[in-house]
């Protein structure tokens, strides 16, 4: 058994919403100082549009991240943080 944080991201981009993602992963590493991510759900993608042109890309993400084995299963905990706000 494994217990796994869940913790939000929101991230932005220039080029493209893969790269919105690549960066909230790199955050979420530099965040946790680990290397124990799982996986992430993208919640929500938003375009920035300015006159008819795409200028931005936005993810907001739940990125899973396992706990350490080295913690005693009773300090064990499960926090959800969510920033699902609009991205702007």
């Amino acid at each position: 058994m494994s217990v796994t944080e869940v913790v939000g991201i929101r991230s932005d981009s220039q080029d493209s919403f893969e790269d919105a993602i690549r960066k909230g992963i790199e955050e979420a590493k530099a965040v946790k100082s680990t290397d124990r991510i799982r996986g992430a759900w993208v919640a929500r993608r938003k375009l920035e549009v300015e006159n008819g042109v795409v200028t931005g890309y936005c993810v907001h993400m739940l990125v899973s991240v396992v706990a350490p084995r080295a913690v005693p299963d009773a300090q064990r905990d499960v926090t959800v943080r969510q920033t699902l706000s609009a991205c702007g």
